[in-house]
């Protein structure tokens, strides 16, 4: 049985569709849950930029888990109650998601397939799957470099609501940083570039 990932240099991950599971009724993803979490919660609290506004890039620190990102001024930082969840959006409504959990251990393929399974079974560990599926989830999940980090990814693709997402992770301090793009199908291609500039951006301190 592999539970490791497959490195590759991939610029974007191959998303996987809903089919992927036998029960497609059990799938879910992580982005997807946590937006419409906020989405319930952040309608309205966001203001964005004015056309006059000059277009600049912004950047987030967190103090407390020593990371930092950058991404375009266009994108909305959103800060709720919820000390280890966060979110930026754009007007559209397309999210970049983040969570901080306690890393149980640092091996980012590791992390990456027990996140995938998380994410697309609803089980905590992969004890209950066969070996067919986890060599499935073994071949989705890839380990990318950027230019501060290295990150674990793979992408699903959520056909019957028209929205894409992509998942990635990375261990900073002991923590995993857990990074989510949700975007709607017809915006998925600039919206992965925004994405991708900002995992290139992120710096773990120490």
């Amino acid at each position: 049985m592999r539970i490791g990932a497959d490195s590759g240099r991939e610029r974007t991950p191959k998303f996987i569709s809903k089919p992927f599971l036998k029960n497609p009724m059990r799938m879910r993803s992580i982005g997807l849950a946590f937006l419409l979490v906020f989405l319930i919660l952040l309608i309205g609290c966001s203001k964005f930029p004015s056309e006059r506004e000059e277009s600049t890039t912004s950047f987030f620190t967190s103090p407390q888990y020593s990371f930092s990102f950058s991404y375009p001024a266009g994108w909305q930082e959103v800060i709720v109650d919820l000390p280890n969840k966060w979110a930026i959006k754009d007007e559209s409504q397309d999210t970049i998601l983040f969570t901080v959990n306690k890393a149980p251990f640092d091996n980012l393929a590791l992390l990456g397939n027990l996140q995938a399974v998380r994410d697309l079974y609803e089980m905590e560990n992969q004890s209950g799957l066969s070996e067919e599926k986890m060599d499935a989830i073994s071949k989705i999940v890839k380990l990318k470099e950027y230019s501060s980090a290295q990150f674990y990814t793979y992408a699903i693709d959520f056909s019957d609501k028209n929205v894409q997402s992509i998942v990635s992770g990375t261990v900073c301090n002991g923590q995993e940083i857990t990074i989510v793009l949700v975007a709607h199908t017809t915006a998925s291609i600039e919206k992965t570039a925004v994405y991708e500039s900002l995992l290139d951006s992120f710096d773990c301190t120490a």
